[in-house]
């Protein structure tokens, strides 16, 4: 009897061990069933989303690791990030030609060293007509070419940017009223190396009713070319630009 006694005292508490490892292991059981059916749930899209996972096994991982990713196809699409240009570079696309008082200036002293060539060759050509030097034909042609020229420098100053040197306005008049009187004259010049006949020396001007008024338009052509130079040398020798004179220009 005592011998049995012993064997039970033995087995009892191995009884209860299994018992609670059998207990547990129902219990470990229910946890990944109920898993399962919340991951079932989960892939099938049929609610489940409001419950929270339990904690499963060491196994968690690897089978969420086969629901589909539905958060990527949730997830909320961001607006577009607007493209952005360098400002530097749209400053400099939209910034017309002469923008500066300085570039300005210097596009008129251009304008400028092209009339006082025009001018040289005027001068040139008219003298050697008058002292016999230069046919007058020949001399025609040249005033054909300034008359030209005289043309094309009128266009480009109407058009030239002032908006920037102060006055401009008023000063980009001044010489296009300067030139216009100037092309007239050339004009007018034109006509006098017209009447020459050969042979004639000295030739014959101030007798010539188209010399007159080729000289009366130079006169106001100066007149106007006074009134620019007035406004243009001062600010010509603040920009280290040329300054000029009446009888250049």
């Amino acid at each position: 009897m005592a011998r049995h006694r012993k064997v039970w005292r033995v087995l009892l508490p191995a009884t209860v061990i299994v018992g609670l490892l059998l207990t547990a292991t129902a219990a470990t059981y229910e946890v990944v069933r109920v898993h399962d059916r919340t991951v079932a749930a989960i892939a099938s899209g049929a609610g489940g989303s409001d419950r929270p996972h339990p904690q499963a096994g060491p196994d968690r991982r690897h089978r969420l690791s086969l629901v589909p990713r539905r958060a990527a196809l949730t997830r909320p699409r961001m607006p577009p990030i607007p493209k952005t240009t360098n400002s530097r570079a749209g400053r400099t696309a939209r910034s017309p030609a002469g923008t500066s008082e300085l570039t300005q200036l210097t596009e008129l002293t251009a304008l400028l060293r092209r009339s006082a060539a025009t001018r040289t060759l005027l001068e040139a050509t008219t003298h050697a007509v008058a002292d016999c030097t230069l046919a007058p034909d020949r001399g025609l042609s040249r005033l054909d070419q300034v008359i030209q020229s005289r043309g094309e420098l009128l266009t480009s100053v109407a058009a030239a940017a002032v908006s920037q040197i102060p006055d401009g306005s008023q000063l980009r008049a001044e010489l296009v009223s300067a030139l216009s009187y100037s092309l007239a004259a050339d004009a007018e010049f034109a006509t006098w190396l017209g009447t020459i006949s050969g042979g004639a020396c000295p030739v014959p001007t101030l007798s010539v009713s188209s010399f007159q008024a080729a000289l009366s338009d130079s006169g106001l052509a100066n007149s106007a070319k006074a009134e620019f130079l007035r406004q243009w040398n001062p600010l010509a020798a603040g920009f280290d630009q040329p300054e000029f004179g009446v009888g250049q220009i």
